[in-house]
């Protein structure tokens, strides 16, 4: 685990002050993983938390228990993967946010962020190919982390601005929280970047809400550090 948690609970029995406080403390360390992860469960009642945090914004995280669910989200990925991948636009993309080894940018994901092979998750969740055409990435052992973690589905009632601004505030409180507790997340945006495929799942998974996040949260040993713009990028 990243770090021994005392004082505020996983339920966020804390003030609001010190909540915030101490998921702000998270922003520069936490990371997006791109692999699979280990066997250790992701206590259930964080992931009520989670589910708290998310609503309090105006959006709804729904974890994915049923095998049959995980199982049909993990080959729409997979189907969505396999189309981008022939996209000479979106390879071209994928390679630009590579980073070399050693650079001093602030975007992208730095070579070390994801594995040089990351072993296949079953059922398999396939990532970006950040490595592909060259030996960048991370040579961390991957081989005991093949588990896919618990699938979570982040959604909204509409798919307005508004929403899209609250989906963003809950996946921030989401993933800071998960942090602070040593649970990182990997996200899959193929199948919700292709129209058809993100319909179906509106239509059959998510009672017809809008999908906005698929995500995967688990536990992992492989830290590594992150990359961030500074503030003043991101402001007009």
């Amino acid at each position: 685990m990243r770090r021994s948690v005392s004082g505020p609970t996983p339920t966020g029995s804390c003030s609001s002050v010190e909540h915030t406080r101490a998921l702000g403390a998270e922003i520069e360390r936490r990371r997006t993983h791109r692999a699979g992860f280990t066997d250790l469960p992701v206590p259930e009642r964080l992931l009520e938390a989670l589910v708290k945090d998310a609503s309090n914004e105006g959006a709804r995280l729904t974890p994915v228990g049923s095998p049959v669910a995980v199982s049909l989200i993990a080959g729409l990925t997979q189907a969505a993967q396999a189309v981008q991948s022939q996209d000479r636009v979106l390879t071209l993309e994928v390679i630009r946010w590579a980073r070399l080894p050693g650079s001093a940018r602030k975007d992208g994901v730095p070579a070390e962020g994801y594995p040089r092979q990351a072993a296949r998750t079953g059922p398999h969740f396939p990532q970006r190919d950040y490595a592909w055409r060259h030996d960048w990435g991370s040579q961390a052992d991957q081989s005991a982390s093949t588990a896919p973690g618990v699938g979570a589905l982040l959604t909204t009632p509409g798919d307005t601005r508004q929403e899209w601004t609250a989906t963003g505030q809950a996946l921030q409180s989401v993933l800071l929280r998960a942090w602070v507790y040593g649970v990182s997340a990997a996200f899959h945006t193929q199948a919700l970047e292709m129209y058809h495929l993100r319909e179906f799942l509106r239509q059959e998974l998510c009672s017809q809400e809008y999908p906005q996040m698929i995500m995967r949260l688990g536990i992992t040993f492989d830290d590594k550090e992150s990359v961030r713009r500074p503030l003043s990028d991101t402001l007009e």
